[in-house]
């Protein structure tokens, strides 16, 4: 069926309204109706909206009622992360992390874009790191022992700290798909390799 767009949609876009265009496609998203999705995600990121353009990524990524396309989502995710994109910027490094989806495995790309994507978190007033725990779960394994960053235990174990918090808050709010990286996440909390943290902050807290 044809999108059409209704009487909000056309106030939306005369006022440059490009968020609630955004929102409506990803109602249609989780709805499963992505081919009416992308024509909101099209028509919001045509009037500059940085998230309508990473999901677009996702959309050919994931072959979301589109083929397929992998360069084009390299690409969305890439002009999305240059615009300080925190799912963007996390997305390529966990591509280039993994080498997934045919793109070549390369570890200093991956270790750039989840670097930036901390740094754009840290720098900004409105994000909060518990939005994204799958980024902060990555780095904190990355900055454990055989990681692929400089070994650093405390950064690790923080970093492992608010992605449980995240995932927690996900599946307080009725969000399940993430449940095995929260199982994931309580058992690196648990490694003997932080044993001398977790001491070290019991007796911070004592104190």
């Amino acid at each position: 069926m044809a999108t059409t767009l209704t009487k909000a949609d056309i106030l939306a876009i005369e006022r440059g309204d490009c968020n609630f265009l955004n929102n409506k496609g990803a109602k249609y998203y989780n709805d499963g109706n992505y081919s009416h999705a992308i024509e909101y995600y099209r028509l919001a990121a045509a009037m500059g909206c940085v998230h309508s353009i990473s999901n677009l990524g996702y959309c050919y990524m994931y072959a979301r009622s589109i083929e397929k396309n992998m360069s084009l989502a390299m690409a969305y995710f890439t002009i999305a992360a240059k615009m300080n994109n925190v799912d963007a910027q996390y997305k390529l490094g966990n591509i280039y992390e993994k080498g997934a989806y045919g793109v070549e495995k390369n570890e200093e790309l991956a270790i750039y874009y989840y670097t930036l994507a901390i740094r754009t978190i840290n720098e900004s007033y409105e994000e909060d790191p518990e939005r994204y725990p799958s980024l902060y779960l990555c780095v904190a394994q990355a900055h454990m022992p055989g990681g692929m960053m400089i070994s650093d235990l405390k950064t690790a174990y923080r970093f492992l700290q608010i992605a449980r918090r995240g995932y927690e808050i996900e599946k307080a709010e009725g969000i399940q798909y993430h449940i095995e990286a929260l199982e994931e996440t309580l058992r690196l909390l648990e490694a003997p390799c932080f044993d001398s943290i977790r001491e070290e902050m019991a007796e911070e807290e004592d104190g």
